[in-house]
């Protein structure tokens, strides 16, 4: 008895490993037929807290979603931090399987979680906010969704999400899309009227500070620098100042030269309103910030 019990257990062992393998693989298949023979691991976390649903919502797997749903999967589960003994690290932040859809654009996903019923609006407001922290993947697909997260914006707003959210950094919505959403949806969300070209988060940065802070690495993905770019682009032509500092005294002039932009140096400097030789509030100058060999060569020029 003893050691039919112990083969059981490692064979309900043998098949969890073999759910996992297959939810990671997207594989509905082996899924549905791991389910039919234990009965069991719709809602079971994996080793970093995701269930097959998370998983689904993340990779915009509508046919996997819609079958966990008819399973029975809990819309309801929330993501935890995992923290890993060994290395004290931490998996990504909490989130729930609506926040990881609308996070991915995955629009069909969420559409399907909110028929449940057990969507609340808490839940489709930490959508928007998740949707507006979007920006594309490295592969085609991420380029694919940017119209996906114009729509689930649009969507989440049709819900009733708020305009009115702030972020524990005192970022409001438009500061909060102006790093990293698409244009047309920072356009969406200005267009609204609730928003000034004036505000600042707590660091006093307002949105040209807030798309330009980001970096300029050589591996940066081709959309996110062009999208950057057009971002910066409209914002000027809004109208914006481009000699606000934020608290450290640092303006989008120094930034700009620090995080190695150099198309965004020029379209400052074509503005006519930049002093070259300004200080932050420790007295540094763009030169001394600059790293890059072609913006130090502009700048001394």
């Amino acid at each position: 008895m003893k050691l039919l019990h112990k083969r059981n257990g490692l064979f309900m062992k043998s098949l969890k490993h073999a759910w996992f393998d297959a939810v990671q693989a997207n594989d509905l298949k082996n899924m549905q037929l791991i389910f039919i023979l234990s009965g069991m691991f719709i809602d079971t976390p994996d080793y970093q807290g995701y269930t097959a649903l998370m998983n689904a919502a993340k990779n915009n797997n509508v046919a996997i979603a819609s079958w966990l749903l008819q399973m029975g999967a809990d819309v309801t589960n929330v993501h935890r931090k995992v923290v890993y003994k060994k290395t004290r690290s931490f998996t990504s932040a909490a989130g729930s399987v609506f926040k990881f859809a609308c996070s991915k654009s995955s629009l069909q996903v969420a559409q399907l979680l909110y028929a449940t019923g057990k969507i609340s609006m808490q839940d489709i407001q930490d959508g928007l906010v998740a949707a507006l922290n979007y920006f594309a993947g490295e592969n085609i697909l991420g380029l694919i969704n940017l119209e996906a997260n114009y729509q689930t914006v649009v969507w989440l707003l049709s819900l009733g999400a708020s305009l009115d959210e702030v972020d524990e950094q005192g970022r409001s919505l438009f500061l909060l899309a102006s790093r990293w959403a698409p244009l047309q949806v920072i356009q969406l969300l200005w267009n609204s009227g609730k928003f000034s070209l004036d505000t600042i988060d707590h660091e006093g940065k307002n949105a040209l500070l807030q798309a330009i802070d980001l970096p300029a690495r050589s591996k940066m993905l081709v959309y996110r620098k062009k999208n950057q770019l057009v971002v910066v682009s409209w914002l000027i032509d809004l109208g914006i100042d481009v000699t606000h500092k934020n608290k450290q005294g640092a303006s989008a002039w120094l930034i700009a030269a620090r995080r190695g932009h150099l198309e965004i140096l020029e379209m400052l400097h074509a503005t006519n309103k930049i002093n070259i030789n300004e200080q932050d509030n420790q007295g540094n100058t763009a030169l001394m910030y600059a790293h890059d060999p072609e913006i130090v060569q502009k700048l001394v020029c």
